[in-house]
């Protein structure tokens, strides 16, 4: 490798990172779902149960790990945001340590990491991602120690690793059920594992009493808190219907489509290292589930490009060993320029993204809706007011909770214009295009009368305007 290449590699790293932090700054990292989870959060802390006393449709370890921190803080918006941005910006930190452990212990070349980092972060929701405050980001770091793991098995052959193995995925599901697509490829690998003999029956019985324990003490506490019932429709039967009858889901299109040439170069990236024999069983692996991944997001549309996140890693540990290979091979020095090119023009189109995406606005409306003695009823879900009481059962997006009357009539009374005349809140979070899924969620002409709109989301009561 040149000294200008390497220069130029390590000053795009650089721009990277640097892009990273700035996205934890100024990007809009707390979208509708990181309002959701800090707002759920806040209600665990109260001492309300998930399911039972309000509505959710994720697994619950992220707020009660949360809950804690969000109690005892002082009720400041602008704290809260920055303190779970940071919360997951090092559990991000976290996960690709752990990437650089398998590139280190089981790639045999930790200087992978490098060319593995700038590949990933040609993919702008990594940047964002790096500090939202959602499940997804514990899920991936437990999921990728549990791999971690899971190799280690396969190379000392000690139960010890095969039980720490499913001791990191039990948490992970217990953050995000979606794990157990990531999880289920690894069957593969295993029964190829039994067919060598290296692992046994026994073994995996062994092997999976911790994580049973797990189970059984969620379990328990589902049965404790009288809430199994409604876990069961709502992270389960609700999870399965609502992409295919919420109004919000059904005309939205896959973004998979946008990025098929970044996600088309992981399996030519594979394809090459297999001709080259450069490729080993940790290798075998990724791409078996990096192959999953792709399919996975065929059946279960992405609707959001973050929802990638997790298949452009995986895409980005098989580029690597190519990467490097271009970058210090002089036979491949045309492609190399190419490749440079590629990076910097990726870099500087996610600065230009960072730019006009950022929170500004977003964070003006928050301070707004979370501001002492002010009542927000949550609509639409751009806006949560977190320490707002809980007004009714459903204190999320009413487009996808009238999915959960739909199915269950769980509320058959409900109405969402009593709840607006009860608690005459100061501010609605509301778009003025309505789920026609169920009557109950649909405001009336009436009630939004004595309201005006004073942002695209956010409708204030007028007899508060002069205040």
């Amino acid at each position: 490798m040149t000294k200008g290449l390497k220069y130029t590699l390590y000053t795009v790293l650089a721009l990277d990172i640097v892009g990273i932090f700035l996205a934890f700054i100024f990007a809009d990292t707390l979208n509708c779902d990181g309002f959701e989870h800090l707002r759920m959060s806040w209600l665990v802390g109260q001492g309300y149960v998930p399911y039972r006393d309000f509505f959710e449709h994720h697994n619950p370890l992220l707020w009660y790990v949360f809950a804690p921190i969000i109690k005892f803080l002082p009720h400041d918006f602008m704290l809260i945001l920055y303190v779970s941005k940071f919360f997951s910006l090092l559990v991000s930190c976290g996960k690709f340590y752990v990437i650089y452990l398998i590139f280190r212990d089981f790639f045999k070349d930790k200087k992978l990491f490098v060319y593995f980092f700038l590949t990933v972060a040609i993919f702008y929701p990594i940047w964002y991602g790096f500090s939202f405050f959602k499940p997804d980001n514990f899920e991936y770091f437990f999921y990728f120690l549990g791999l971690y793991y899971f190799f280690k098995y396969i190379e000392n052959n000690n139960i010890k690793s095969l039980m720490l193995c499913g001791i990191y995925f039990t948490i992970s599901f217990l953050f995000l059920q979606t794990v157990l697509f990531e999880i289920l490829p690894l069957v593969i690998p295993a029964a190829w594992l039994m067919y060598e003999k290296k692992l046994t029956v026994k073994n995996l019985m062994v092997a999976i009493i911790p994580s049973l324990l797990i189970i059984g003490i969620f379990a328990g506490f589902l049965f404790y808190t009288d809430s199994w019932l409604e876990y069961f429709q709502l992270n389960w039967l609700f999870n399965r219907h609502v992409f295919g009858m919420s109004s919000v889901f059904v005309d939205k299109k896959s973004i998979m489509p946008m990025f098929s040439f970044h996600l088309l170069f992981g399996i030519i990236s594979f394809i090459w290292i297999y001709k080259e024999k450069a490729n080993n069983k940790y290798i075998n692996i990724i791409a078996v589930l990096y192959i999953c991944s792709i399919i996975q997001h065929l059946y279960f549309k992405a609707f959001f490009a973050h929802y990638l996140i997790q298949t452009f890693t995986l895409c980005a540990m098989l580029v690597a060993p190519v990467l490097k290979k271009i970058s210090v091979d002089t036979k491949y020095k045309t492609a190399s320029i190419y490749v440079v090119l590629f990076l910097i023009v990726s870099c500087c189109l996610n600065y230009v993204t960072l730019t006009y995406n950022n929170n500004l606005d977003r964070n003006k409306q928050m301070r707004i809706v979370n501001a002492p003695d002010v009542l927000c009823l949550t609509m639409v879900g751009n806006l949560y007011a977190i320490y707002n009481p809980k007004m009714s059962y459903y204190v999320m997006q009413t487009g996808i909770s009238a999915v959960d009357n739909a199915l269950y009539n769980r509320y058959p009374d409900y109405n969402i214009n009593d709840v607006i005349a009860q608690y005459q809140p100061e501010y609605i979070d509301f778009e003025n295009l309505q789920e026609k899924t169920d009557d109950r969620f649909v405001i009336t002409p009436e009630t939004l009368s004595k309201y005006v709109q004073v942002h695209p989301y956010l409708w204030q009561r007028k007899d508060t305007l002069s205040q």
